[in-house]
């Protein structure tokens, strides 16, 4: 069932997704994947608390792979929504080391950085993000000066 309520999500049929979503929770209160679900459920519908309880239970219990990158993306804004930067900042970290191919952590995390007062971070992971996912060639010739400046960007200030 969660394959389906993915395809919901993907679809845009929110609505369905969180009516789903909430009996699923209802049949399966251990499941992460369920809570994973009603996690974006709520999120979506900008009720970032109830959100934020199924997070914490569907990271607790296991998210599958194939619903990861959603989940940690809202995860980790639900987090930094409600005033837990350094959660956030956990949450999207891990995720983008995890996953490095995935722009969406990279974007959500420099928010997250600069939010926290680390500019110079939040520029330097938005770089990177961008010199990543540009097309080859896009920064040419200018993306080993840009690459550099970005790991001095990253670097911890002395």
């Amino acid at each position: 069932m969660t394959t389906e309520l993915g395809a919901l999500w993907d679809a845009g049929r929110h609505d369905e997704h969180h009516a789903r979503a909430m009996e699923l929770v209802a049949a399966e209160p251990d499941s992460g994947a369920a809570h994973a679900e009603a996690a974006l459920a709520y999120d979506h519908r900008g009720r970032a608390r109830d959100a934020l309880r199924h997070y914490e239970l569907a990271f607790a219990l296991g998210v599958p792979a194939s619903r990861q990158r959603p989940f940690f993306v809202g995860y980790g804004r639900t987090l930094h929504g409600l005033g837990r930067t350094e959660d956030a900042l956990g949450v999207l970290g891990q995720a983008l080391a995890e996953d490095p191919g995935y722009a969406p952590y990279a974007a959500f995390l420099a928010l997250v950085l600069l939010d926290a007062g680390h500019p110079r971070a939040a520029v330097g992971t938005l770089l990177g993000c961008a010199l990543d996912t540009a097309p080859a060639g896009a920064f040419e010739p200018y993306a080993r000066v840009l690459g550099e400046a970005q790991r001095l960007l990253l670097e911890p200030a002395q």
